[in-house]
């Protein structure tokens, strides 16, 4: 048994047209035309063949004829999606093969549809391209502005490295300049011709000077007391040669410093 069924073109055109299986026996077997092909142009219109082979019914033919169908119109327009395009189908031709059947679905569609279709496309794929570009180059502008700011950053904290190491070999310079030169006895405008103005004064009973780790501790005289870690001296416990003194972290040095 083979059949073939036409759509009535009466009928209203829907995104998937409906149409209407007649029934016909025949005693040929001479398959219609456009079984043999798999898409063709004729007037305003795209034909397309979808081919269900195989199939444990007739409806599951259809139904995988038209999906084969799309299939072919995307193909033929090069086109990812259908969305949008009204497809119709004209006609379907059925045959059985023992207990399964081959299903072959005339659609259509029209040919200017298609064209719009991809223009649709070809517009959308331009307006993401351009997004994309745009926020590519916002990105980038972004990446620059990183890579300025770092770039500063670095600068400021080379500069501020730099600065703390001067910081550290001043203050280590004056240590030990401070240990070297500064003897019991000396007043306090020997020792800043000596070792410069201090950067910290404390002023009390027994006026000091900070230099580097050390504070030059002076008697009410006006005259180096001892070198100390301290603001003030360290008198115990003390070395045998009186020259050190100190308790816990505090540490005094007296007369024979470096000798």
């Amino acid at each position: 048994m083979k059949s073939f069924g036409l759509s009535s073109f009466a009928s209203p055109i829907f995104m998937l047209a409906a149409f209407v299986t007649i029934n016909a026996s025949y005693a040929q077997t001479v398959k219609p035309f456009w079984t043999e092909k798999s898409s063709y142009i004729e007037g305003d219109n795209l034909y397309v063949v979808g081919i269900a082979s195989n199939t444990p019914s007739v409806e599951s033919g259809r139904e995988l004829a038209f999906e084969n169908g799309k299939s072919e119109i995307m193909n033929f327009a090069q086109i990812s999606n259908l969305d949008g395009l009204t497809i119709k189908t004209q006609m379907t031709y059925e045959e059985k093969e023992n207990t399964k059947y081959n299903v072959y679905r005339l659609m259509y569609v029209e040919y200017d549809g298609i064209n719009s279709l991809k223009s649709k496309k070809i517009e959308q794929a331009k307006k993401n391209y351009d997004r994309h570009s745009q926020k590519q180059e916002q990105e980038i502008i972004m990446k620059k502005k990183a890579l300025n700011k770092l770039s500063q950053n670095k600068d400021e904290l080379a500069r501020l490295d730099a600065t703390f190491n001067a910081i550290v070999r001043r203050h280590q310079s004056l240590s030990e300049k401070a240990m070297r030169y500064v003897k019991v006895g000396m007043i306090s405008s020997e020792v800043i011709s000596i070792l410069g103005q201090p950067r910290i004064y404390n002023k009390g009973i027994n006026d000091s000077y900070k230099y580097g780790k050390y504070w030059v501790v002076f008697s009410g005289r006006d005259t180096v007391l001892c070198l100390s870690t301290s603001i003030s001296c360290v008198f115990s416990p003390c070395e045998d040669d009186n020259a050190k003194c100190g308790v816990g972290e505090n540490v005094s040095y007296f007369y024979k410093m470096y000798e």
